[in-house]
């Protein structure tokens, strides 16, 4: 969390404004006790010039001193 900017991140998420609606589609975990998760979302979003279209999105969230975190991999 602390290897990246605020405007990286958010340039990142540019685009989120445009959900409508998001889900979760599947989790899948590893490990004994849990401390990785993947988790794969059903995105429903609204694009400009296309209309309402549904995409995916796979996410890593791993566990750390009690808490879940989004594991996003920023190349560093």
């Amino acid at each position: 969390r602390s290897l990246e900017s605020v405007d990286d991140y958010a340039g990142r998420w540019l685009g989120a404004s445009m959900w409508e609606e998001a889900s979760v589609a599947k989790i899948a975990c590893d490990g004994e006790p849990v401390e990785r998760c993947q988790v794969a979302l059903k995105i429903l979003l609204q694009m400009p010039q296309a209309g309402l279209i549904t995409t995916h999105l796979q996410e890593t969230w791993v566990l750390s001193t009690g808490k879940w975190y989004l594991f996003q991999d920023v190349g560093l």
